[in-house]
């Protein structure tokens, strides 16, 4: 008797999603709970912060020294991002998303609260967190208000 052949098991495509910092890394997990990533292995990580300097070179670096498919960043607004860097992650196929001015204005935008304009971290900040539940980087953290 022959020796049926079995079929090849796909592998996953991988994506790395960076966060800028920790409420970032908190809501993107948030969002892959909530949607699922059907056949793409995502992981989600932090960047620690310093700025789009470091986060983008984090991103880049994750992509060069990981055996992920694709990266994907979300980065703040508030400070200028780099152009040296931002032409080397298009190159890369580096997918930049921001959030203006940072997580905050845009889930305040998200919810329907006007914020000032401009507006910055500080303010954005000042605003949403007293509409969680606790700390923003904690899964239960919802907002108890939504206008």
């Amino acid at each position: 008797m022959a020796k049926q052949k079995r079929p090849k098991k796909q592998l996953k495509k991988t994506m790395v999603f960076v966060g800028e910092g920790e409420a970032e890394k908190a809501f993107l997990l948030h969002i892959k709970s909530l949607y699922g990533v059907g056949s793409l292995k995502l992981t989600i990580k932090s960047a620690g912060g310093k700025g789009p300097d470091n986060v983008i070179n984090d991103a880049i670096s994750t992509l060069e020294n990981s055996k992920c498919d694709r990266v994907a960043v979300l980065l703040d607004t508030d400070l200028p991002w780099p152009s040296k860097l931002v032409k080397e992650a298009k190159a890369l196929d580096i997918e930049l998303i921001d959030s203006t001015p940072c997580l905050e204005g845009l889930l305040l935008t998200v919810l329907g609260q006007r914020h000032s304009t401009p507006s910055d971290n500080k303010t954005c900040k000042k605003s949403l967190h007293p509409q969680l539940a606790g700390k923003e980087t904690r899964h239960r953290s919802n907002c108890v208000t939504i206008a």
